[in-house]
């Protein structure tokens, strides 16, 4: 098995079972906190012509998954490959990290990796 120390890595933590979580995220819901983000926010000029500021022009508000473990009887840490195991769509096309393309590009790779250690070759080129 491959070390991860010299991977970036992420911890993961999961409930038990998937379907607790979810009904303990319902239930909780309204306690959990506002995280504020600092935003690049895109606007629109007088001319109807997309402006994209420079730099931060407002905030958004965000609950983050984590936040529910303090509600959760128990739950387990994990620490994973990131680029196999979590790989968020946060962000549009065109950014360096978050985006669509790089999720499937995480996704393509994890698969293709898996082809291989069953002895087949993946052409270059073959992902997105």
């Amino acid at each position: 098995m491959e070390s991860y120390s010299s991977r970036k890595a992420t911890s993961v933590i999961t409930t038990s079972p998937h379907s607790s979580y979810r009904r303990l995220s319902n239930k909780k819901e309204k306690e959990l906190i506002h995280h504020v983000a600092k935003k690049k926010i895109p606007t629109i000029d007088a001319a109807g012509e997309k402006v994209v500021p420079e730099k931060i022009n407002g905030i958004k508000m965000e609950k983050f998954v984590f936040d529910v473990f303090k509600f959760s009887d128990s739950f387990t840490v994990l620490e994973v490959a990131r680029n196999e195991e979590f790989s968020p769509l946060k962000n549009g096309p065109g950014a360096e990290k978050c985006s669509p393309k790089v999720c499937v590009t995480d996704l393509s790779d994890l698969h293709k990796k898996w082809i291989e250690m069953l002895g087949f070759v993946c052409k270059q080129g073959w992902a997105m």
